[in-house]
């Protein structure tokens, strides 16, 4: 069995995922030193989009105890232990793209969605426009 991968307990961690489940909680646990923590609850949005669930590695009021620990991340490494989901009384669909760590901050995108969706759309829109020249140029 391989051993987790052992990061440094700053920046932050999160997880990509998209459900239509309603009702449905994640947290993950990392273990520092002989101690796990746990990222306190975040709810699901039940829309099937992709979105991030983080938590700031540096900020105590983002964890609580799980497992012998105090609910804080107080050592100077961790490891990830378990990626934790709770709710819908019966069967539940959540997909999950990756789980990740940032050492220097947030793993939210460095473009906003609205301002990313804007430069995709004019990326096109001058892609059609080099498009219709080429056209206008071979007549």
């Amino acid at each position: 069995a391989r051993d987790n991968t052992v990061r440094n307990s700053t920046g932050h961690v999160g997880v990509w995922l998209k459900s239509l489940t309603p009702g449905l909680r994640v947290s993950l646990a990392v273990d520092d030193g002989a101690a796990t923590e746990r990222g306190l609850l975040r709810d699901v949005v039940a829309d099937g989009e992709w979105r991030l669930y983080e938590w700031d590695l540096d900020d105590a009021a983002q964890w609580e105890n799980w497992f012998n620990g105090n609910g804080v991340i107080d050592a100077d490494t961790f490891t990830l232990d378990s990626l934790q989901v709770y709710g819908a009384s019966g069967d539940a669909t959540l997909w999950i793209d990756a789980i990740a760590h940032n050492a220097y901050g947030s793993l939210g995108p460095a473009i906003p969605e609205p301002v990313a969706g804007t430069t995709a759309a004019t990326a096109v829109a001058i892609a059609i426009m080099a498009s219709r020249r080429k056209r206008l140029r071979a007549a």
